[in-house]
């Protein structure tokens, strides 16, 4: 394969597309996370001409995915043309067929494709969606609407104009991840109780959030990369993904409610996730999955301790950290329930304040509470 900056010459003949929309190759301009020694940095369009008309563009990265693309591409396959959808599609460090296979699905289903195949030495999932943004940038000029989901993945019938209608009113949007029924049910019982105390904490934990608000937050940052839109617009505002290895989705979303951009959720958007225990990204899905078939502490950086959360409404506390679900939520889970039954019973937003302030005042030995 050519170093960076070399550009490559493929024909577009016996792609199945339309005249003036085959295969193309480009120079390739190496960001600052891609290494300059790079042997393996490519750039091929295939249906040029969609690409550059495509209004929603789903970026996808891969690496070491011949197995499950295919799967991913299918799904998004029937829903492409008539939202005038693209994708784009970062092989990153792979060392299987994982681009030669998609190159070849994009010819037999008349994808519109911009596939970048290389290294990228740092930043991991972070910087291959980075990537994929500048390159929709620079290929697909009249995109409005940026999706993500994973290679591994398996979007729903409707998923792509779900998460465009949301994006038509707010300016991202994260929407709904389940398991693959079938490798959910094969799941040994023992990871099913403590998904199911995982599920019931994080309930409890948003019915808290949404109780105590205004002054306790915006809920849960619970953005998945497997399932999240954004405005372009938005994304450029932002400052994008950043090259992180995990966590670049939340990261994302924190920013965006920083800024006070838009947010929705969309329920009708339902995304379908592997679940499978070996993952690409450090700390991601896969390794919650593997830590709680071996037994071990599962992490999520979006669950915190009681005591955080009663903190929350008068503290800026930090929350970017994964913390371990066997630190407190089997002891805090009563708990938090008994708190989520007393907010709820107190007749005002005024109430809830002061309940929680008195409680905020005993544990921490202020003066001042009310009595």
């Amino acid at each position: 394969m050519p170093r960076l900056g070399t550009a490559l010459h493929l024909p577009a003949k016996g792609t199945g597309l339309p005249a003036g929309s085959g295969t193309r190759a480009a120079t390739v301009t190496a960001p600052s996370f891609v290494s300059p020694e790079s042997r393996a940095a490519r750039l091929v369009v295939v249906g040029e001409q969609a690409v550059r008309a495509a209004e929603v563009v789903i970026c996808i990265p891969a690496r070491d995915e011949e197995a499950l693309l295919p799967r991913c591409l299918a799904a998004l396959a029937p829903q492409l043309s008539p939202l005038r959808a693209a994708i784009v599609l970062i092989v990153n460090n792979s060392r299987d067929a994982t681009a030669r296979i998609a190159l070849a699905k994009a010819r037999e289903w008349r994808l519109p494709l911009i596939l970048w195949e290389g290294r990228i030495e740092a930043g991991g999932v972070g910087a291959a969606r980075r990537l994929g943004g500048r390159l929709v940038r620079d290929r697909a000029p009249r995109c409005r609407f940026l999706l993500s989901t994973d290679a591994d993945a398996v979007p729903a019938p409707g998923w792509i104009a779900a998460m465009a209608g949301a994006l038509r009113w707010a300016d991202a949007a994260t929407g709904l991840v389940q398991p693959i029924p079938a490798e959910l049910a094969a799941m040994p019982q023992a990871f099913h109780c403590q998904s199911a105390l995982h599920a019931r904490y994080l309930q409890l934990t948003e019915e808290f959030l949404s109780l105590v608000a205004p002054r306790g937050g915006q809920g849960l940052n619970l953005a998945s990369g497997a399932n999240f839109g954004i405005r372009f617009d938005a994304y450029e505002g932002v400052g994008g993904y950043a090259p992180l290895a995990s966590h670049e989705d939340r990261d994302l979303l924190a920013r965006l409610r920083t800024g006070g951009w838009r947010l929705a959720h969309a329920k009708d958007a339902l995304v379908q996730v592997s679940m499978r225990a070996e993952g690409r990204a450090p700390d991601g899905m896969s390794s919650g999955i593997a830590q709680r078939l071996a037994g071990l502490p599962a992490t999520d950086s979006a669950l915190r301790p009681l005591s955080t959360l009663l903190r929350q409404p008068f503290e800026q506390t930090r929350g970017a950290d994964p913390v371990s679900t066997s630190d407190f939520v089997t002891s805090d889970i009563a708990a938090l329930a008994q708190w989520v039954e007393r907010l709820s019973r107190c007749p005002t937003d005024q109430a809830r304040e002061h309940l929680l302030w008195r409680e905020y005042c005993a544990t921490h030995r202020r003066p001042g509470a009310a009595s």
